[in-house]
């Protein structure tokens, strides 16, 4: 199965988590896991395919769909 790479997706989730900074420290948290459960899925191949609530948290959140695996 191709590597997936979801950089983009991740540096914007950073950037817009930094934007908030401590002040929105929630809304900020949110994002921050949505980038990680990105970055766990490109080093480690989870798959949010198998673990829908976790997916539909990161599409929410990026505010567009994710690929599914192998697609």
């Amino acid at each position: 199965m191709p590597k997936t790479d979801h950089s983009a997706d991740v540096a914007h989730l950073r950037d817009r988590s930094s934007e908030l900074g401590p002040v929105w420290g929630e809304s900020a948290n949110r994002l921050d896991l949505a980038a990680d459960l990105l970055e766990m899925h490109d080093a480690t191949g989870i798959s949010l395919d198998a673990w829908p609530t976790a997916r539909r948290f990161v599409e929410v959140t990026l505010g567009h769909p994710i690929t599914e695996n192998g697609a």
